[in-house]
């Protein structure tokens, strides 16, 4: 059965994949260095990178990223190698990965 509006036009069709997305939001120690902090940037930008994650965000004042990517869902495999990284970085007192949710659409 073909669904369609008042009017008589078919509805938008929605995906049957909809894009999603994941954000992280951190603390860092206040006692850190520079070159730690660095290393920190290095080390998360290696984690994205090597899933193929885009990342929108900032680092100041605290990290806070929104991951997805063009095109593609992101899955929960994403989010644990994210979780993974976080608990293993001494240099954040604490950190949240968020749920799956849909993405922004474009524009």
């Amino acid at each position: 059965m073909t669904q369609t509006t008042s009017r008589g036009r078919r509805p938008a069709p929605t995906s049957p994949n909809p894009l999603l997305s994941f954000a992280l939001r951190a603390r860092v120690v206040a006692s850190i260095g520079n070159v730690q902090y660095d290393a920190l940037q290095a080390s998360f930008e290696e984690v994205v990178g090597a899933r193929g994650l885009r990342v929108d965000g900032k680092w100041a004042p605290e990290p806070s990223f929104v991951m997805h990517r063009d095109g593609h869902a992101v899955d929960d495999a994403d989010r644990r190698a994210v979780a993974v990284w976080a608990a293993a970085r001494r240099e954040l007192i604490d950190y949240t990965v968020g749920p799956l949710m849909h993405a922004p659409s474009p524009g």
